[in-house]
């Protein structure tokens, strides 16, 4: 989906909805978001809304407790990561 053209954005729904089908288990569009780097053009971004009916999310993010980003990485990255396992090394250790 390179230039994310309405084509392929509507076959991509239509696995989605295929997965829903075969799995049981619907999507919630409204916890869904997609996520695009920040020189995607403009127009992109707005299609894949409209024809998805899903929101844009921002980098970064946490997903499974772990931050999500694009870029070089910084140490501020890792702090809350390096801070939580610090604190369960510190209750093992107990």
């Amino acid at each position: 989906m390179g230039e994310g053209d309405r084509t392929s954005i509507i076959k991509m729904m239509r696995i989605l909805r295929g997965n829903e089908k075969i799995s049981g288990q619907l999507i919630n569009k409204a916890k869904s978001a997609f996520y695009l780097h920040d020189e995607t053009p403009l127009i992109m971004a707005i299609r894949l809304r409209k024809l998805s009916g899903i929101r844009q999310g921002n980098f970064p993010f946490i997903d499974l407790g772990c931050l999500v980003f694009y870029g070089r990485k910084n140490k501020t990255h890792f702090k809350d990561l390096v801070r939580k396992v610090a604190r369960r090394v510190l209750i093992m250790a107990d």
